[in-house]
């Protein structure tokens, strides 16, 4: 199965910009300033099993065989 995601990182590259340094993806970023900014069906989960706030997994969205759009991994 084939799927893709797009996360807009436009507010992240601003944030840098004003700042002046490097900020990184991650949960503590996502909660603060990007969390209203995903649509539900393709917020990232983050990695529950332990306390790395670093690794987070997208929903893959494709086209099924029906042509519906749907999960794909």
């Amino acid at each position: 199965m084939i799927g893709s995601a797009q996360i807009d990182l436009k507010k992240l590259v601003e944030d840098c910009a004003l700042v002046k340094k490097p900020l990184s993806l991650n949960k503590k970023y996502y909660d603060e300033a990007m969390k209203e900014d995903f649509k539900s069906e393709n917020k990232p989960e983050f990695n529950k099993d332990n306390d790395d706030s670093n690794k987070f997994w997208l929903k893959l969205m494709g086209k099924g065989e029906d042509g519906q759009i749907s999960c794909h991994g």
